[in-house]
């Protein structure tokens, strides 16, 4: 299994991110075995909540963490090239 350092090679990642992408990573077996295809939400290095929708897990994240320094991530097997995406509120 990658870890999130793999994961991440040769990109720029901001460093709450990256704590919360570790801890995700740290935990992905115990959440494939109980929440396999749901959506966790982590911030703080912490897992927050599951979720059955990725709808419900943004919502949540937006509503509780509004300095966006939150990752929601489906609970599926890391592939070798995983995708990250940023929002920007105006």
């Amino acid at each position: 299994m990658a870890t999130a350092n793999q994961a991440a090679t040769n990109v720029a990642v901001d460093p709450s991110l990256q704590r919360n992408v570790d801890a995700f990573c740290a935990q992905l077996d115990t959440l494939l075995t109980a929440h396999s295809g749901k959506y966790v939400v982590f911030a703080n290095s912490q897992l927050v909540k599951v979720c059955d929708s990725l709808s419900s897990a943004m919502t949540l994240g937006y509503a509780q963490f509004t300095d966006d320094s939150f990752l929601v991530q489906r609970v599926e097997p890391l592939r070798k090239q995983i995708d990250f995406h940023a929002t920007c509120r105006v």
